[in-house]
């Protein structure tokens, strides 16, 4: 009997992806129908700069350190 190894941080790839998708679902970044659009990740990725910015915080470091924790969840950490 063989055994294939699937790392915790791959099972919870799905559960990240779906609280993504709440929050721009849920964020209010559109005023039409249309939820849960590239637009939407685009607002959000801008109004985090914005937060970012007020903070103090280098947001081009934070992105860099969640890429690179999105890599070791995909299992591809470089």
């Amino acid at each position: 009997m063989s055994y294939t190894f699937i790392s915790p941080l791959l099972t919870r790839c799905p559960i990240r992806a779906e609280k993504a998708r709440r929050t721009l679902r849920l964020g209010g970044y559109r005023n039409d129908d249309r939820k849960g659009v590239p637009e939407d990740v685009i607002d959000i990725l801008a109004d985090l700069r914005h937060l970012c910015d007020k903070r103090g915080w280098d947001f081009g470091g934070l992105d860099r350190s969640g890429y690179n924790h999105y890599l070791a969840e995909k299992g591809k950490a470089r």
